[in-house]
């Protein structure tokens, strides 16, 4: 819930001056990032917590294989959409890193906060 609050305020505080300086085109490729980050993010925290879970090498093994499979995954994504879409690559690969990046951080925040609420009771 927190990753998906944070991807709409950020989205909020910067679709004005996006939309402003940008356009409709810019505003777009924003959303359209933001949403495919956020979705990758989403599926990579929840491989994380299932990881969490089970044995120790099983949750290595898990959590090396999520983030490989997350890049992999972003990577399709990407050409996809810049394939099938036509979109403006330049734009929509400078929001989707910009988005993508906050929430891995968001992310490992999030877990880290977890586990010391976790070791400290």
């Amino acid at each position: 819930m927190t990753l998906v609050v944070l991807t709409a305020g950020m989205a909020a505080l910067a679709g004005i001056p996006v939309g402003l300086l940008g356009g409709v085109e810019a505003l777009t490729m924003m959303a359209v990032g933001a949403g495919l980050s956020l979705a990758i993010v989403l599926g990579g925290y929840g491989c994380v917590r299932l990881a969490f879970r089970g044995p120790d090498q099983f949750a290595v093994k898990l959590v090396v294989g999520g983030f490989v499979i997350r890049l992999v995954l972003l990577a399709l994504l990407m050409a996809a959409l810049v394939t099938f879409t036509g979109i403006d690559p330049g734009r929509f690969v400078l929001w989707l890193v910009t988005f993508y990046f906050t929430l891995v951080m968001a992310e490992a925040w999030i877990l880290a906060r977890a586990e010391r609420r976790r070791s400290s009771s």
